[in-house]
């Protein structure tokens, strides 16, 4: 039987390209946070082990998953476990790579009638220090290029009722890396820091009235990226930005009548940045979706049927 499904996160595809997570330079990080939907999810803190399934939603999506929702809606579903014997399991993992990359994660799962929960903690650490030759042949090292991040998510499920669940999920990331700058600009001491936290809650009844079923999340984000570059020019360079996110979504679903499919929701978000480049910025967005689909059975004489 299946105990439960961790947090399926709605990552949208501009986030991927532009957010915070990838920028390495202070003057693409400084641009993106003047966006209050830099907000994003970090999809390198997720370890590959607990994900079942990616999925690509192309086209504009903005009445169901946000107004930012524009070019497509990237899906990352993890894992669907399901009970065992025991009533609890450990797993440990060890990697290593090229440039002295270490990546160790340890999760502990619990599972006893009505109550399941999840913990997993992953330290990541990358020299990043890589040879190179310059314009003049000169063989060099580009340094300052190292990362270290601790990742920790727990969550607790809860079964009330047969079709009713209840869960809790929580994730911290804090990350202390070098920005090396480029090749002909290097950073030599630079630094980018992370210190992100969220927070969900989900409520899922399988059957609300007749086949109708409801889905309710809320959920705070808190993530917080800070730059230092001690050697910019005009006696160095300080920035600190604090993107905040609080969201609720409703979503329910059924059949009227034998054919006709429907399903419907709604989601607020309230965005609210806090820079020391733009100052503080609030946004409040406010969706609502539907979709149905229906079909018919065939005339029942169509295949057979003759006109006289």
């Amino acid at each position: 039987m299946k105990w439960f499904k961790f947090l399926t996160l709605v990552i949208l595809t501009f986030m991927l390209l532009t957010g915070p997570v990838w920028a390495q330079e202070a003057k693409e990080q400084e641009e993106q946070s003047s966006k209050s939907t830099s907000v994003g999810v970090n999809v390198a803190s997720l370890p590959i082990t607990n994900i079942e399934k990616i999925e690509l939603l192309r086209g504009g999506r903005s009445a169901q998953y946000g107004a930012d929702a524009v070019g497509g809606v990237i899906l990352i579903t993890t894992k669907t476990e399901t009970e065992s014997i025991k009533p609890m399991n450990y797993g440990f993992q060890v990697s290593y790579g090229s440039y002295n990359r270490q990546t160790y994660n340890i999760n502990h799962s619990y599972s006893k009638k009505r109550l399941n929960t999840f913990v997993s903690l992953q330290r990541d650490l990358w020299d990043g220090d890589f040879p190179y030759t310059d314009y003049y042949g000169n063989e060099k090292i580009l340094k300052n290029n190292e990362q270290s991040s601790y990742n920790i998510f727990a969550k607790a499920g809860y079964r009330l009722a047969e079709g009713k669940n209840l869960s809790l999920s929580t994730n911290w990331y804090n990350a202390d890396n070098g920005t090396p700058g480029m090749i002909d600009n290097p950073t030599p001491n630079a630094r980018l820091r992370y210190d992100n936290k969220s927070y969900n809650l989900t409520y899922d009844q399988s059957v609300l009235f007749r086949d109708f079923n409801l889905k309710a999340q809320g959920y705070f984000l808190d993530y917080e990226t800070k730059f230092d570059d001690p050697d910019a020019l005009g006696g160095g360079t300080h920035s600190d930005h604090d993107n905040y996110a609080l969201g609720l979504e409703l979503q329910q679903g059924g059949t009227i009548g034998e054919f006709l499919n429907v399903s419907y929701g709604y989601s607020y978000r309230n965005d609210r940045i806090e820079s020391t480049d733009v100052g503080e910025k609030t946004r409040n967005t406010h969706s609502a979706h539907g979709r149905s689909s229906g079909s018919a059975e065939p005339f029942p004489c169509l295949s057979h049927c003759q006109i006289l």
